[in-house]
């Protein structure tokens, strides 16, 4: 299920960059160090926010495992979902969910920022032109 993680992230960002790649071209300036950092950022936030409960439910589910003494509090992803939801409504699930988008943003957005100026330079010392808008 985790796997959707990185899906959604990557698929937002894409779908972003198109936007940002459009608008530059309508204004005639490549995008900028600040606009990448924003498209790593927002991609990471929207993939997290959707993700984060099946994050918590795997980290429960982890724990349940390394405490237990043979009887498990859990009996799988659903019904952790489903116990978690009973005791804390929608704001168990997003439990922490701020301190994850510090970490998981900064990182994103940075990371994403740094490779599209790294991808610009490649291309220019591979092909030796600058590559159009």
């Amino acid at each position: 299920m985790l796997v959707s993680h990185p899906t959604i992230h990557f698929f937002t960002y894409e779908r972003i960059r198109q936007i940002f790649e459009k608008i530059s071209r309508q204004r005639g300036t490549p995008i900028s160090s600040l606009e990448f950092f924003c498209m790593g950022a927002l991609s990471k936030a929207v993939a997290t926010v959707f993700t984060y409960p099946i994050q918590i439910v795997q980290s429960q589910l982890r724990n349940d495992r390394k405490n237990s003494n043979g009887n498990n509090k859990y009996d799988g992803t659903m019904d952790c979902l489903t116990k978690i939801y009973k005791v804390g409504g929608m704001k168990g699930l997003f439990r922490g969910i701020t301190a994850k988008l510090w970490q998981t943003v900064l990182t994103a957005a940075f990371q994403f920022m740094t490779y599209e100026k790294l991808r610009g330079v490649v291309y220019v010392g591979m092909t030796g032109k600058v590559k159009e808008m």
